[in-house]
């Protein structure tokens, strides 16, 4: 017997069908997207930083998975190196949005795999104030409405290098896997990201804005000095 299938588009993709915005967007859902590369650094006694990136080969080494949880192997790694670091307390992330995609969409395809997830990524019942994430995007635009933009934009202004700038952004990653499938290009831009977040909370620090205010008034009245 016939069966009849009705689909609703959110006033979001109004004027877009359910195959574009399936092709287009679906992958901005965890139900839908996989996670195909996790770039990380951590804080290292002797200074700086260090860390890796947990992804993909090759697009053999994704194409010889089971499509629907290729993300496996990627998603247990990092919740491992999370519960070494953490073990089963709340720990402390760093980045951009992190709050608002990346842990929840890490937290969800975790689920989807079969993986118990460290509390890190669980927020479930939390309050903002209960989450200790360094969230940089709230730390920018908490400054006002006319100062919200991307990251990359955020990165120039500080004088950070904008980790997008080669055209490589979370919004067109899917089709660099899926068409170019340049696994490399995502690795690397994912390790520029936090690269660049680093860089940009140091530039946010208060040691790093005071210093850098001292440079500006000592410029400023050898100007005034000069004009005089």
């Amino acid at each position: 017997f016939p069966v009849t299938i009705a689909c609703q588009i959110s006033d979001k993709y109004k004027g877009l069908t359910p195959d574009f915005v399936y092709k287009e967007y679906g992958m901005l859902y965890p139900e839908h997207g996989q996670v195909v590369s996790i770039a990380y650094k951590l804080p290292v006694p002797e200074g700086g930083f260090d860390g890796e990136v947990l992804g993909f080969k090759n697009w053999e080494d994704y194409e010889s998975r089971d499509k629907r949880f290729a993300d496996k192997d990627i998603l247990i790694r990092f919740n491992e190196l999370l519960f070494s670091a953490f073990g089963d307390s709340n720990g402390v992330l760093g980045g951009y949005r992190i709050n608002y995609f990346d842990n929840p969409f890490l937290f969800k395809r975790m689920i989807i795999n079969g993986i118990y997830p460290q509390q890190t990524l669980n927020t479930v019942g939390k309050a903002k104030w209960d989450i200790k994430n360094i969230e940089l995007y709230d730390w920018w635009n908490a400054l006002g409405v006319n100062g919200m933009c991307g990251f990359g934009g955020a990165c120039e202004v500080v004088g950070v290098k904008n980790p997008k700038e080669d055209g490589l952004s979370g919004r067109n990653v899917c089709h660099r896997f899926r068409d170019e499938r340049d696994i490399d290009a995502i690795n690397e831009y994912c390790m520029r990201d936090v690269d660049s977040s680093i860089h940009f909370a140091v530039a946010l620090s208060e040691e790093k804005l005071k210093s850098r205010h001292q440079k500006t008034m000592e410029d400023y009245h050898r100007r005034m000095e000069e004009q005089k």
